[in-house]
C-alpha cells in the first residue's frame, strides 16, 4: 500500500510525502520477508530515486533489486542511466517469455516506441506514458522535436487525466523544449 501511495504523491508532486512513503513500503517489505512485497517498494523507491537525479541511492536500491528476480519496470526504464543495462537485461533474460519481458527487452535495447505500443495494447496507461515521456527525451535531444511532440501527446493526455502534475510538468518542459 505504501509503495502505491509513494507513486502517487510522487505523481502528484509531494515529494517529501512520497520519499517518506516509499521508505516505510520498503521496511514494511523487509519486516515482513516477503519478496514480492520488497520487490515493488525497492522499484518504488528506485524510481523516485532516479527522478530525483539521486544516481547512487537508486543504483544502491537497484542492486538489492536485482537479486530478487522479477520484472520490475523501473529497473528497465532507468538501467541505462544507472549503469546497469546489462545486469537488467540478463535479469529480464532469465523470465519466462512473455509480454511484459517483451516490453522491457524493447526498453532496454533502447525501442521504446515499440515498448510503448505493445503496453498500449496491453491496457497498460501508466508505464506506456511514462515510456512515451522517455522516447520523447530521447528524441529531442537528437534533434526529432516533431516526432517528440507526438510521442508526448499520448503521455500528456495521461497525465492529465490522472492529476500527474509532475510528469506533466516534465513533458510540458519538453513540450517548451521543443518549440
Amino acid at each position: 500500500m505504501q509503495g502505491i501511495r509513494a507513486r502517487i504523491l510522487f505523481a502528484r508532486d509531494a515529494v517529501d510525502q512520497a520519499v517518506a512513503a516509499a521508505a516505510r513500503a520498503v521496511e514494511v517489505g523487509r519486516r515482513a520477508k516477503d519478496p514480492q512485497a520488497l520487490r515493488s517498494a525497492l522499484g518504488v523507491q528506485t524510481r523516485i530515486s532516479l527522478r530525483l537525479g539521486r544516481i547512487a541511492e537508486a543504483r544502491a536500491t537497484a542492486w538489492e533489486l536485482l537479486p530478487l528476480g522479477g520484472l520490475i519496470s523501473e529497473l528497465a526504464l532507468g538501467a541505462d542511466a544507472l549503469g546497469l543495462l546489462d545486469e537488467v537485461r540478463a535479469a529480464i533474460a532469465k523470465q519466462p517469455e512473455t509480454r511484459w519481458t517483451q516490453v522491457l527487452l524493447a526498453i532496454t535495447d533502447g525501442r521504446l516506441e515499440e515498448a510503448a505500443d505493445l503496453l498500449e495494447q496491453m491496457g497498460e496507461r501508466s508505464f506506456q506514458a511514462d515510456v512515451r515521456l522517455q522516447a520523447a527525451k530521447a528524441l529531442v535531444a537528437q534533434g526529432r522535436r516533431a516526432e517528440a511532440e507526438a510521442r508526448l501527446a499520448k503521455a500528456l493526455a495521461f497525465y492529465g487525466s490522472v492529476g500527474a502534475t509532475r510528469y506533466l510538468g516534465e513533458a510540458e518542459a519538453l513540450l517548451a523544449a521543443t518549440a
